[in-house]
């Protein structure tokens, strides 16, 4: 049986920059958020902008948005959009991050600092493979 098709909605591939935007807001966020130790916050701008990131990237490559409710969707319409030596590891990036996004909201643990630091730096390396890939 095929996989079952992600629901997408045709988008103007100029609005990526909103998308973009937003990513950036929640990366400054987050760098804000990791110097004051505030690691909750740091991890959820974090997944927030690696959502609109994806979500950026798609936009841009492929003129599409998912419209599914499962985050991890985008992941495999970029994985099928973006053309690029590095997609398969960035794209792990991403979805490393993205896998804790309940754990992180929702659990009722502490984020330890080595954690933070390792989603943070996973952030950085998926938003600074998508800003290269939109050209900003």
């Amino acid at each position: 049986m095929a996989p079952a098709k992600i629901p997408t909605a045709s988008i103007s591939r100029e609005k990526y920059i909103h998308y973009w935007h937003n990513a950036l807001e929640c990366s400054e966020g987050m760098k804000d958020a990791a110097a004051a130790e505030r690691r909750h916050l740091t991890a959820l701008n974090g997944i927030h902008c690696v959502i609109a990131a994806a979500d950026a990237l798609l936009v841009y490559t492929a003129g599409i948005r998912s419209r599914s409710r499962n985050h991890n969707d985008v992941f495999t319409l970029l994985s099928q959009h973006v053309d690029d030596p590095k997609r398969s590891q960035m794209l792990k990036h991403g979805l490393y991050v993205l896998q804790r996004k309940s754990e992180i909201e929702y659990s009722a643990r502490r984020i330890s600092p080595p954690e933070g630091h390792r989603l943070v730096k996973r952030v950085e390396r998926f938003s600074h493979w998508v800003r290269d890939k939109i050209g900003q």
